[in-house]
């Protein structure tokens, strides 16, 4: 018999009895209890209450504030026959329950009964019944505290504070024994949880992530393939000495957990963490997995003076607490530029600190993990064009992480075609719902009653446009800016009464949002949407984005703008109008007509690299590849197509070659040029362009088929990806090994694609 059993095996007739004695005489709290059981655990014997707790505190420097604490209450029961006869207090060790043993060591035919329970036995059932939650549920005990109450029952003695043996998990990352009366301090308010499993599968989602971090970071995690790849690229860059290193990608595409694996993996190098919650989160994450904080190593960013901020310090004087020569920088699309300023004591100078990061004194290598499409702060986030302008002609590499976790792809895809992004279009959809409502009273009317339990009003405030509030529908909702417990987000009250913004929503998963869009957001003449008060609607689009995205089941949207109400209704159709695709399966019975496709410039100018194309061709032709290039190598059925109608190729086409020089067409920005001398379309941009379509629907891969062969004399092997990411970025990034510099290199990767083809 182990632990387990024996908990298992006491049925407790006052079960409810014994409950309330424990929140009135221990808690001291005259709330009735809500009590509830996590349906993932099998023949669970655990029953479990949670409680917000709010205590007032004071500050190290004085102030009064409100600290909001997450308490969960494990109840287990051992009736007092039971105890008396399996946790004795004998004085033998064969009878004793032992903290490196789950089982009890007893034998019936030699174990007797005594009148006095061992208490060091009971402390022991505790420790074994705490390592089994901490182990199982782990994010359970991140920012939290998480108690376990043992009841020694009967069915009719009197109930004393005697019948429990209370042992906590407290936020110094302790399993101690608690005894003190009231057992959750001096409360300002205790609210019991009604849907106690719902809550749990809440914590356990919100703190996944971090747990997930500590994972990575001890390489105890399985990464996805997508991530695998680029792991293996990234270090390969890294030990090539790179010294600036891109990682883009929307939400939940597991850029912070490659991130931990490069600063284990890396040991001089510094992590900074734009988020002071997650910072927060990933410090109890390492406590609740018995793993030291490297708090030499992690840096939280911080531009309020905070006093464990990593960036500002003091009123005047500023200072980094961190070496910036080897650094990792999570959401470094937040990094800032923050102007001059007077303070109460004198000026606070400018801080620009991508420049900073990227010239900083004895610089070697920096990681940059972010997404652009998640800026949200106008006065202050810089993004990543400033950090590759910061950069300028240094050597760099750039990832583009495409695939989210947990979320399914097509929601990201139709949110880009909902707010109009480049190249995007509707996407089938399945076992997800985009709808538009008109009239606003439905729409709250219908929020209101909704029984999701993640659901939020969550409206794009850039600024504070809306710091008293919001009437929709009849019903007013406050802004949440004052609610900081992630957590309490998701209380009914909280839900009813207040809006959430996209700051408050950002990293977070929501089952049902709530858009909605107030007046000052309409499309404007070039049916543009926009925000009254702003000329550049990139952060607006941000804020959209962001939240559109949060959303893993249900995005409701309603609109006072009646024409962007239109719009999105049209757009909205179309998704729902799209037919189900099986690309996956398409793909792979798709027959190429050539294995690679040929792309050159210049077919009678000097510059140009017909004739090195030629000798490209002559070469993969040789190795037994089926070449397309045009006027000199393709099947019959391609043999008349005229100049201009080579793009026809590219989607029967496995592959892309372009042979280029530092002569290649470019407009004034170092992009590729869209349109000839004499206005026609560039032949080299339909053709790129159409692979990079291609790359982005999915039909094929930048990382697999697409190379570049380079034969000018100019540009060498740290120079030629920034001059080719700045030209035809689609097929750049995530590709950083995507240029061949001689014969020997392009050898080498047609054995690697192509071995198949024997």
């Amino acid at each position: 018999m182990n632990y387990k059993e024996l908990i298992k095996r006491s049925y407790c007739k006052r079960k409810d009895q014994y409950i309330d004695y424990f929140f009135k005489n221990i808690v001291c709290t005259d709330q009735k209890p809500c009590i509830g059981q996590d349906n993932v655990l099998i023949n669970n014997p655990f029953d479990i209450a949670i409680v917000r707790n709010s205590q007032e505190k004071k500050s190290h420097l004085g102030n009064k504030y409100i600290e909001r604490n997450w308490r969960t209450c494990i109840f287990y029961f051992i009736n007092k026959q039971d105890a008396y006869e399996y946790l004795s207090d004998s004085n033998k060790e064969n009878y004793r329950f032992t903290p490196n043993d789950e089982n009890i060591r007893w034998d019936s035919t030699n174990g007797f009964p005594s009148s006095k329970i061992n208490i060091a036995n009971l402390d022991t059932v505790n420790h074994h019944v705490f390592s089994y939650f901490k182990k199982a549920k782990s994010s359970w005990f991140v920012r939290s505290f998480i108690y376990f109450v043992l009841i020694i029952c009967d069915d009719d003695s009197e109930i004393s504070f005697k019948d429990f043996h209370i042992h906590y998990w407290n936020s110094k990352y302790r399993f101690a024994k608690a005894n003190k009366k009231p057992l959750f301090g001096k409360s300002k308010s205790n609210i019991f949880v009604e849907d106690v499993a719902g809550e749990l599968s809440l914590i356990e989602n919100e703190n996944k992530d971090s747990i997930d971090c500590v994972k990575a970071f001890y390489g105890r995690i399985d990464f996805f393939p997508e991530n695998e790849e680029a792991y293996v690229d990234i270090k390969n860059d890294i030990d090539s000495g790179i010294k600036y290193i891109l990682c883009q990608g929307a939400a939940r595409t597991g850029k912070t957990i490659l991130a931990m694996r490069f600063l284990h993996d890396f040991p001089d190098y510094n992590l900074l963490l734009m988020n002071y919650n997650f910072y927060l989160s990933l410090k109890d994450a390492f406590g609740v997995l018995n793993a030291k904080f490297p708090s030499d190593r992690i840096f939280h960013h911080d531009l309020k003076h905070k006093s464990n901020g990593c960036w500002v310090s003091g009123s005047i004087s500023k200072h980094y607490k961190l070496d910036l020569s080897h650094l990792i920088v999570d959401e470094a699309q937040r990094l800032a530029l923050v102007e001059e300023r007077g303070i109460q004591y004198g000026v606070l100078s400018e801080l620009d600190e991508i420049n900073d990061i990227i010239n900083c004194k004895n610089h070697a290598q920096t990681l940059f993990f972010g997404d652009n499409s998640q800026r949200l702060n106008p006065r202050y986030d810089q993004g990543f064009d400033a950090i590759k302008a910061s950069i300028g002609d240094k050597d760099y590499r750039e990832y583009y992480f495409s695939t989210p976790l947990g979320v399914p792809p097509e929601i990201i895809k139709n949110v880009r075609f909902l707010l109009g992004f480049d190249n995007s279009s509707p996407h089938p959809i399945n076992q997800f719902s985009i709808s538009i409502q008109k009239d606003e009273t439905k729409f709250i009317d219908s929020y209101l009653n909704d029984m999701q339990r993640k659901r939020h009003l969550v409206i794009p405030v850039i600024a504070d446009e809306l710091h008293d509030g919001i009437t929709i529908g009849n019903h007013l909702f406050k802004n949440i800016k004052n609610k900081d417990n992630p957590f309490l987000l998701f209380d009914s009250d909280v839900q009813n009464n207040y809006f959430l913004t996209a700051y408050s929503v950002i990293s977070r998963e929501i089952e049902s949002v709530y858009l909605y869009l107030p007046k000052m957001i309409h499309l404007d003449d070039d049916n543009q949407i926009c925000i009254s008060g702003y000329s550049d609607n990139t952060f607006l689009i941000n804020h959209l984005y962001t939240i559109m995205t949060r959303s893993t089941m249900n995005l409701y949207i309603c609109c006072e703008d009646e024409k962007l109400g239109e719009l999105l209704s049209e757009k909205i159709d179309a998704i729902k109008n799209e037919p189900a695709k099986e690309e996956d399966e398409e793909i792979q019975q798709l027959e190429f007509d050539y294995d690679v496709f040929i792309s050159y410039f210049g077919t009678n100018r000097e510059d140009g690299t017909y004739s090195d194309a030629k000798r490209v061709c002559d070469i993969l032709k040789k190795q037994g590849i089926n070449v397309f290039l045009y006027n000199y190598s393709y099947n019959d059925e391609d043999k008349d197509l005229k100049f201009n109608e080579t793009w026809h190729v590219i989607s029967r086409s496995k592959t892309l070659v372009f042979v280029f020089n530092e002569f290649v067409e470019k407009d004034s920005s170092g992009l590729i040029k869209r349109k000839t001398s004499n206005g026609e379309a560039s032949r080299i941009y339909q053709e790129l362009d159409l692979f990079g379509e291609k790359i982005t629907l999915g039909i094929r891969k930048a990382k697999t088929d697409v190379r570049f062969y380079y034969i000018g004399k100019q540009l060498n092997k740290f120079t030629i990806y920034p001059f080719l990411n700045r030209y035809i970025p689609i097929l750049t990034q995530g590709n950083s090994n995507c240029c061949f510099m001689n014969d020997n290199d392009l050898i080498k990767w047609i054995n690697e694609r192509f071995k198949d083809n024997e």
